[in-house]
């Protein structure tokens, strides 16, 4: 895993499931595959496709978080 101050990187982990059923709706997929799950099992069963491939060392699928902060300022006119 790789960690700064404004991102994640890391690889395909089961308990990213949700996240990545969520994240793959129609306008992200627009001009990339898989296309939009289904149901959490389509997802679920893509990722441990991916989860397997991995383990082979076949392929290397990682995830990517921004991490965002509030900014919290006092204005005072």
């Amino acid at each position: 895993m790789l960690k700064t101050e404004r991102l994640i990187l890391a690889p395909f982990d089961m308990k990213y499931l949700q996240d990545y059923f969520n994240g793959f709706n129609e306008e992200i997929t627009k001009f990339q595959w898989p296309d939009p799950f289904e149901n959490i099992d389509d997802a679920r069963n893509m990722l441990q496709k991916f989860l397997s491939e991995m383990k082979q060392a076949l392929s290397y699928y990682i995830s990517l978080k921004m991490i965002t902060k509030s900014l919290n300022r006092n204005q005072s006119d």
